[in-house]
């Protein structure tokens, strides 16, 4: 099937694996470059499919597009054979008992299968998946993804860790929604990441959070001095009961492209988490944002903890409803100075959310 570009497999209810290899020997599997022209691959409603196939270093060279969808026995993307000399018809047998399938925990994708051209990647109800991605990954695979979408994976804890990290270099569009086991999206400390004094620019635009109430942090640490998201230019959060914070400071201090921020029916207590080490002043600058919306945030009291200045010179609209532990605006101090000396003095003086400094002739 060399002129293959486009593959879809539906609501097959006894279909285990796409590519039957059973029988052959591992080095007669199957070619190291599986369907060289398959752009799109849709797998969806396929209640016993247990993986694509069983080989070693397989390359799909132009998949661009793949949706993985109600697959729930869906392991690996390519099962990995776990003995040289063994053969698929034996390892499979292994594969399919109770006690293995119960105690490995295998990630959707590993060093296995190479995707170098994939662009668009969803996974959508896929309730038994708990790792998308393998600590160790094949070298050119993921580099031009833009848009991901994971959806409705409820045993999932989270999206990506710093060694997933370094490989998006394309990533635009980042959608989670429906995860009701999701703790952090960007997991920053399972896995060291090695020195380097270049910061790693994440192009991420768009960043859409929704309904995953488990979720404590977006970046479970401050990623200062390793990752970089200065193009966000909306961010959409919606019903996280459990975030208490969005930014890290680091995060929020390169937002210079942000231009619509919406969080909604949130645990939020703070926008920006507080740093260890607190600046005297901390001064953050959004200089194109236009929007800002805070709905029902019950449980907000700070824009940022610590005493700071924001900069929002563009913004035209701004909503804040049903946030009854914050202030909204305050201008009964003279100066600034005076504010940062009231602050020190009075640590449990509820704070506003914008400092409005009266200027005079």
């Amino acid at each position: 099937m060399v002129q293959l570009k486009y593959l879809d497999i539906e609501d097959c209810k006894v279909m285990e694996e796409i590519l039957l290899t059973e029988d052959l020997g591992e080095e007669q599997i199957i070619p190291k470059v599986l369907f060289p022209r398959l752009e799109h691959l849709i797998l969806k409603d396929l209640s016993i499919l247990k993986r694509f196939c069983v080989g070693r270093n397989i390359k799909f060279p132009s998949l661009k597009y793949m949706w993985i969808e109600r697959c729930p026995k869906f392991e690996s993307f390519i099962f990995k054979p776990v003995s040289s000399g063994m053969t698929v018809s034996k390892e499979l047998k292994e594969v399919n008992s109770e006690e293995i399938s119960h105690t490995a925990l295998q990630p959707l994708f590993n060093e296995e299968v190479a995707v170098p051209s994939l662009e668009i990647l969803r996974i959508l109800h896929m309730k038994n998946l708990k790792i998308i991605w393998h600590d160790q990954l094949a070298k050119d695979s993921f580099f031009k993804l833009q848009i991901l979408t994971v959806k409705y994976c409820e045993n999932l804890l989270n999206i990506f860790e710093s060694n997933m990290l370094t490989r998006l270099k394309s990533l635009e569009r980042l959608q989670v929604l429906d995860c009701g086991s999701l703790q952090e999206v960007f997991e920053l400390q399972s896995h060291d990441v090695k020195e380097s004094h270049a910061v790693i620019a994440i192009p991420l635009k768009r960043l859409i959070l929704r309904r995953l109430p488990k979720m404590k942090q977006v970046w479970n640490k401050d990623p200062q001095g390793i990752f970089s998201f200065q193009n966000l230019q909306k961010i959409s959060v919606l019903e996280c009961k459990s975030l208490k914070s969005l930014f890290p400071a680091s995060v929020a201090r390169c937002l210079m492209q942000l231009e619509d921020l919406g969080i909604e029916n949130c645990g939020v207590e703070e926008i920006i988490s507080c740093e260890d080490v607190a600046e005297a002043a901390a001064r953050f600058v959004f200089p194109n944002l236009t929007l800002l919306l805070l709905c029902n945030l019950p449980k907000l009291k700070w824009f940022y903890r610590q005493v700071h200045t924001s900069e929002l010179p563009l913004l035209k609209q701004l909503k804040v409803t049903r946030c009854d532990q914050i202030e909204i605006f305050a201008s009964k101090f003279s100066s600034f100075q005076e504010a940062i000396e009231r602050s020190e003095l009075e640590h449990s003086i509820q704070q506003p959310l914008f400092l409005v400094q009266e200027v005079r002739d």
